[in-house]
């Protein structure tokens, strides 16, 4: 079942019975697109008409809507003069300055020549030749005035309050990038933003290395100054020069955090389609009262922890189980971060092994890193889960969080088994991709030609 594109104005033109018809059809796609997924193994409670209808008629989407309608491509592109005679006016000033000036008078024409090259520079996509190009002019401006530093474990401790504790520890690691931004304040420089990126390298030929934002944070203080604009541009500056061509990020979808994050973002040319994620998060309590998980184990069944077991024998263990699944090179990373006491192996009377990682967060939350074993006794995974939940009831306070990434479908199979409330929660995933043939400052320069001519 499919719908064609429907203006505004053709449903104003709609008689009653029209409407009525064009409503029936989007609920008959609904109705199949939930036996789908429930078919699959996904359950989701739909929005009311009164959700949707207080959605669309917010002040927020009302705005969006009118932005969008406004938008001419390639003035936005093109129509740049404005911006140009800015950041050259601001220029002027930093070329008045005396080799003595002192910080807070260079921060006081710095300042202003950034706020207007980062108009200009995002006109265009980073991503491109063009793009980088204007990104090169605010890289040698760090080198006489810098926002931006690269962080690591050391230097990133003054930026701790602005990151969650699960982010900051994979500070350091080989594939993850720390950029933080500063400000002057009382004589001294202060941290007034966070930018973390991982970079993960293409499974084959095929693919290209992607730049994943996993934390984008400014100190409410310093917001409006531009220190988020300051550690998107640094972050563009990296990843072009390491030849990356995919930025990706998501954004969960809950408060307002996705009109004021999305609405940034897209304006450094990463745009947004809303996504559900196989995602699970409860409560130790929550998940103890659920009927489903009481009760003893099969008495047969037995379950070893990680504290029971040692740490060597463990990991040798869950190793061991991996690979006599067909995973030859399987290893267990980052051990240390996994809770000793609901981290298990179960083994049946059969000789079936099945283990379940948790990892014990920095922020005290329980996350569920990964369950696996001999697919083909299910009954296994359910004493595993059920052992665990009677665990954390004896070890941990209810209101502890618990969370899960379902990633396998028997996975999400069996959480919705047990939990068929659970849903799927939505996030914003957003993209952005460079242009199959990149578009260099040469080429750009030929467009703005066609585009002066059509003018």
């Amino acid at each position: 079942m499919a719908l064609e594109l429907i203006t505004q104005e053709e449903i104003s033109n709609m008689s009653e019975a029209e409407m009525l018809a064009w409503l029936k059809e989007l609920d008959a796609m609904e109705e199949t697109v939930a036996k789908r997924m429930q078919k699959e193994g996904f359950s989701m409670q739909g929005p009311s008409l009164t959700d949707i209808e207080q959605a669309y008629s917010s002040p927020e989407f009302i705005g969006f809507s009118d932005n969008m309608a406004q938008v001419d491509y390639p003035a936005t592109v093109f129509e740049d003069k404005e911006d140009i005679d800015a950041v050259n006016k601001a220029y002027e000033k930093v070329t008045l300055l005396s080799k003595d000036a002192s910080h807070q008078e260079k921060e006081d024409v710095y300042m202003p020549l950034y706020s207007a090259l980062y108009s200009y520079i995002r006109r265009v996509n980073p991503l491109w030749g063009e793009g980088a190009k204007r990104l090169s002019i605010w890289a040698s401006l760090q080198e006489e005035f810098r926002t931006v530093y690269t962080l690591t474990k050391k230097s990133a401790e003054s930026f701790k309050k602005l990151i969650a504790p699960e982010e900051y520890e994979h500070i350091g690691e080989g594939n993850v990038y720390t950029l933080g931004s500063v400000r002057w304040r009382d004589g001294k420089e202060t941290a007034a933003g966070v930018l973390i990126f991982s970079v993960f390298s293409p499974e084959d030929d095929s693919d290209e290395p992607v730049a994943k934002i996993d934390w984008l944070f400014v100190a409410e203080e310093f917001r409006g100054t531009h220190a988020a604009d300051d550690l998107m541009a640094a972050m563009y500056d990296v990843i072009n020069k390491s030849g990356i061509e995919a930025v990706t990020c998501e954004v969960p979808m809950k408060n307002m955090l996705p009109a004021m994050v999305c609405d940034f973002l897209s304006a450094w040319h990463i745009f947004f389609s809303l996504e559900p994620f196989e995602e699970f998060s409860s409560t130790v309590g929550e998940i103890a009262e659920n009927e489903k998980l009481s009760g003893d184990i099969t008495e047969s069944v037995k379950v070893g922890s990680l504290k029971k077991m040692g740490a060597d024998n463990f990991v040798k263990t869950v190793c061991a189980i991996m690979r006599a699944k067909g995973d030859k090179k399987y290893v267990l990373d980052n051990a240390a971060s996994l809770d000793p006491e609901l981290s298990l192996i179960a083994v049946s009377p059969s000789g079936k092994k099945a283990f379940l990682l948790i990892d014990h967060t920095p922020s005290g939350m329980l996350k569920v890193r990964a369950m696996g074993g001999d697919s083909a006794s299910q009954k296994i995974f359910l004493d595993l889960i059920k052992y665990a939940v009677k665990r954390s009831h004896e070890v941990y306070e209810p209101q502890t969080q618990v969370f899960a990434h379902i990633s396998s479908d028997s996975s999400a199979k069996l959480f919705d088994h047990l939990f068929p409330g659970h849903g799927l929660p939505m996030h914003l995933v957003g993209v952005n991709l460079s242009a199959q043939d990149d578009i260099t400052p040469e080429i750009f320069d030929y467009f703005r030609f066609l585009y002066e001519q059509e003018k």
